[in-house]
């Protein structure tokens, strides 16, 4: 039977495919790409027809995912498939190679994986067939088989890889055409490189390559065309591709320069009498100026356009100029064009440089002037054949001079302060309204502050306010004792009324509240003076007493509590029947340390407060204490019993009651806290039994309250550790 099922697979070993190219790039690994899907059907994805082509001459990068296949099919039998691995892949574009996501490129039956096909190609167009030659493990009754080398069209997968041109696009292609196979490396013919090879400055030239059957190109420019347009000279090659191999051929290209730029010698605009050098461009062959000239440059003195056309190596390049030549019109400008001056002084004025002769009304051939008499001043200027007038008027009288003291305005200063004003410099007199005759002063008092100068017989004023502000002298003042307890607070506050405040634990606020000792300070500021407090306050944290309660039982049976004693300290003890009935808590006249309970006192919860010389106090938690443990308190009761006492485990509890009656049962330990409930309900009269489970608690002393309408009882026992022993 068993070889009855492998001759279908014997024949798939058979197959063998002869390898074209085995383009495989290497590195396979989960870093060349991520398995997409699963996907429906076993096979690659996306389908062909639906992947981007590779483009001549473009870097191309393309994953394909692979959804492999549970199993195979043969001749009407099923066989489970282990795993499938990709050997190589055949007949891929030259130029492109192949890699997957698995290091081995081996994935299991029914899972995914991805190939990644990348690189440049220049192969032709075409639509090429991928021979993918797979190894393959299937389950033959148990046992595993492998299968190599077999052609993934035995499997039923195909698959399909397309490359366009430039100028073509990405359509699906006939998949049995010629132009299915990826093309073996050939020899080509060298490409010709054709067009002109000079050309002048600011044209361009055409090159092209003239040799046919190639089905690509690439320029040294990047251009992947079979022509270019270059506009500068140089070197430029090209290489063709054809059987998936290239050729490369160079031109030189040279750029004629030339250039007919015109310098003037000097302004093109210019007056009667003047003249300009007009000069071209040098390195030129010939040159013709538009008025028949044909040296390098020319010389003009009359309004018009002037051109030029030169030539060199059979390049021609022009250029032009336009003079202008009239009786211009001269703008001096006298500056200042107004001038006031008081009686002894003078004024300069001033018609600029530049001009070839001044003139002015009064006579003076300079570009400025001085004069101390008002009236209308007038200067002419020339230059060349043009002229032109200008005019500025003086005026002498009693005119304010402009002062201003600095700082202006006014000044805001504190007590103590440095304060300078300062009238500036170079006045002929100051008289400042403080008494002081310098150019500045310092005032150390408030008020307005008036300053007059002199210059040239003129007089100028100014005023400055300056105002002094005190320095602010904050008061701490506490809300409350500055002396406290643990766990207490102090309120320190340092007036209103200021812009801000600093307290010397950081603190911004007017008020702080503090809860540590020591000692504190504020600085606060107002109308940006600032001043600290003159008293510093200190406070004092003192420790709080500590209240607790031991409980003791002596050698009659009395209970006693100990609360301790501390130094300076004072006690007020306190009892209540029910722990939860605060209400009816009463003050014992007891102040010692110990709290004698005799046995023929109540049972009950106890507590101490406990107070020191600062007034700061602390009370215990309530201590249950039930002297002579052990005698009933009720006569509800004919007998109670614990066995064994001590109990390490279990106790035994045996008692009698009288009458039938609610009652409650329960576990208290020694401050009264009851930790497990034993019985609550109703017990009818006789005797009854019960087990108590104590091994959970910790050694110690214990009590068992006996409840009921008509009265307590109270029952002391003693849990010990729990020993166990290996004979």
């Amino acid at each position: 039977m068993k070889k009855f099922l492998l001759s279908p697979l014997l024949a798939l070993l058979l197959l063998s495919v002869t390898s074209i190219h085995a383009q495989y790039c290497g590195g396979s690994g989960s870093t060349v790409c991520t398995p997409g899907g699963p996907y429906a059907n076993f096979g690659f994805y996306p389908p062909y027809d639906s992947v981007p082509c590779a483009q001549i001459g473009t870097p191309y990068n393309q994953k394909i995912d692979l959804q492999v296949a549970p199993y195979i099919y043969y001749q009407g039998n099923t066989y489970t498939l282990n795993w499938v691995k990709i050997d190589t892949i055949l007949n891929l574009p030259c130029g492109l190679c192949w890699a997957t996501s698995d290091a081995n490129n081996q994935f299991a039956g029914n899972g995914t994986g991805c190939v990644q096909v990348s690189g440049t190609t220049y192969d032709a167009p075409g639509q090429y067939k991928l021979h993918i030659i797979l190894d393959a493990q299937v389950s033959v009754g148990g046992s595993p088989y492998n299968i190599l080398n077999q052609n993934a069209d035995v499997f039923g997968i195909e698959y399909w890889l397309r490359v366009q041109d430039l100028a073509g696009t990405c359509a699906a292609v006939d998949t049995f055409m010629v132009g299915n196979t990826a093309t073996d490396n050939g020899a080509i013919t060298t490409p010709v490189i054709s067009g002109n090879t000079t050309f002048c400055t600011g044209q361009s030239t055409v090159l092209s390559v003239s040799t046919t059957n190639f089905y690509a190109y690439k320029w040294s420019t990047g251009a992947i065309a079979s022509s270019i347009n270059v506009n500068a000279g140089g070197t430029y090659s090209v290489t063709a591709y054809a059987a998936c191999t290239s050729a490369t051929a160079s031109v030189s290209v040279t750029e004629n320069q030339i250039s007919a730029n015109i310098t003037p010698s000097g302004p093109l605009s210019f007056c009667q009498g003047g003249s300009v050098t007009l000069t071209a461009a040098a390195g030129n062959d010939t040159y013709a100026w538009s008025d028949n000239s044909t040296g390098q440059s020319i010389t003009v003195n009359q309004s018009g356009t002037y051109s030029v056309t030169v030539t060199h190596a059979a390049c021609t390049a022009s250029d032009s100029k336009t003079v202008n030549v009239d009786s211009i019109s001269l703008n001096p400008v006298i500056s200042p064009s107004v001038a006031n001056i008081c009686a002894g002084g003078n004024a300069t004025l001033d018609a600029g440089t530049g001009y070839d002769t001044y003139t002015w009304s009064e006579s003076s051939t300079t570009s400025s002037i001085q004069t101390g008499t008002d009236g209308t001043y007038t200067v002419t200027v020339t230059q060349g054949t043009c002229s032109g007038t200008a005019s500025a008027t003086v005026n002498v009288g009693n005119f304010p001079v402009a002062v201003h003291i600095s700082p202006a305005d006014s000044v805001n200063a504190c007590d103590g302060d440095a304060v300078s004003l300062d009238a500036g410099a170079g006045y002929d007199g100051y008289s400042w309204s403080s008494g002081e005759n310098s150019q500045t002063i310092q005032p150390t008092f408030s008020g307005n502050y008036l300053v007059t100068v002199m210059d040239n017989g003129c007089v100028g004023h100014d005023t400055v306010v300056v105002t002094f502000h005190p320095l602010p002298s904050p008061t701490i003042t506490p809300s409350g004792p500055l002396n406290f307890c643990g766990g207490e607070t102090a309120m320190l506050d340092a007036g209103a009324g200021y812009d801000s405040y600093l307290w010397s634990n950081n603190s911004t606020t007017q008020s702080i509240v503090i809860s540590n000792p020591g000692s504190y300070a504020v600085t606060v500021e107002q109308n940006g003076c600032t001043g600290s407090s003159a008293n510093s306050v200190m406070v004092n944290l003192h420790p709080g007493p500590v209240a607790s309660i031991v409980v003791q039982v002596n050698a009659w049976g009395d209970g006693l509590m100990i609360a301790g004693d501390e130094a300076n300290s004072t006690l007020v003890w306190q009892y209540a029947v029910n722990y939860d009935t605060t209400g009816q808590l009463n003050t014992l006249s007891n102040t010692d340390d110990t709290l004698i309970v005799n046995c023929d006192a109540n049972a009950g919860y106890y507590r101490v407060i406990k107070s020191n010389q600062w007034g700061c106090s602390d009370t215990s938690f309530f201590a249950y204490i039930a002297p002579c443990v052990g005698i009933p308190q009720t006569k509800l009761l004919q007998s109670f019993r614990l066995l064994p006492n001590p109990v390490s485990d279990v106790l035994a509890l045996t008692y009698s009651v009288n009458h039938s009656m609610y009652i409650e049962l329960s576990i208290a330990d020694m401050t009264g806290r009851v930790i497990q409930n034993i019985w609550q309900g109703v017990r009818d009269k006789g005797e009854h039994h019960q087990q108590i489970s104590v091994a959970a608690l910790s050694s110690g002393m214990y009590f068992i309250h006996f409840k009921s309408s008509e009265g307590t009882a109270t029952y002391r026992f003693i849990k010990k550790a729990y020993c166990s022993y290996t004979k």
